[in-house]
């Protein structure tokens, strides 16, 4: 018998990290218990920026483009998605996240508003390439996963980015009654599989 293809998580900036601490548990729980892999994809604004200068990172700190591979595997059946929002890649957005990036320690270069060598143009070039290949792809994905209907699961929010540190209490909590949920399902998966062998023996 086949293996079920997996199905891609897929890990974006902000607001839906909220999203991701409560219900990737639940998912990888449901899934295992029938065997199905449960994968993640980074098609955030920083890895999308970590992406586009592997030269100049070391081989731990490199991305592949998630978001690339996303933009291709969707267009195909074995496609299982689990797609949260982006954010939009405006050039303040990617300056700030640049900035956080090069605190942690990534060798990224700054956005050059007005380059004025060669190396400036052309790193303005990929990051402005960047900003417009996101919105493409976006635009571009949106569409397709929509016509999949039930291959794909889109998760909508409408919480402030900056409300986010408010909410960590609120978050310790999600965990906890995640944690305790899934232990829960564990149980009841245990106890309907030996009702299952009762029924075969």
């Amino acid at each position: 018998m086949s293996q079920s293809p997996p199905i891609i998580y897929t890990r974006t900036d902000e607001a839906p990290a909220l999203a991701t601490y409560s219900l990737l548990p639940i998912i990888r729980a449901f899934a295992g218990a029938t065997g199905v892999p449960v994968e993640t994809r980074d098609i955030s604004l920083a890895g999308r920026i970590l992406a586009v200068f592997p030269e100049r990172l070391t081989p731990e700190q490199r991305e592949p483009d998630g978001l690339a591979e996303l933009g291709a595997l969707v267009k195909t059946p074995e496609a299982n998605v689990i797609k949260l929002p982006n954010i939009s890649a405006s050039i303040p957005q990617m300056k700030a996240a640049i900035a956080e990036l090069q605190a942690k320690g990534y060798a990224l270069p700054d956005y050059p508003e007005e380059p004025r060598t060669g190396e400036e143009r052309e790193t303005k070039a990929r990051y402005d390439q960047l900003v417009g290949a996101m919105k493409e792809a976006a635009g571009k994905m949106d569409p397709v996963l929509a016509a999949f209907k039930d291959q794909t699961l889109f998760l909508k929010h409408n919480l402030n980015a900056r409300a986010i540190a408010s909410l960590e209490t609120d978050l310790n909590e999600i965990r906890s009654e995640v944690t305790d949920l899934i232990k829960e399902m564990e149980a009841s998966i245990a106890e309907a599989n030996l009702f299952i062998d009762s029924l075969q023996g």
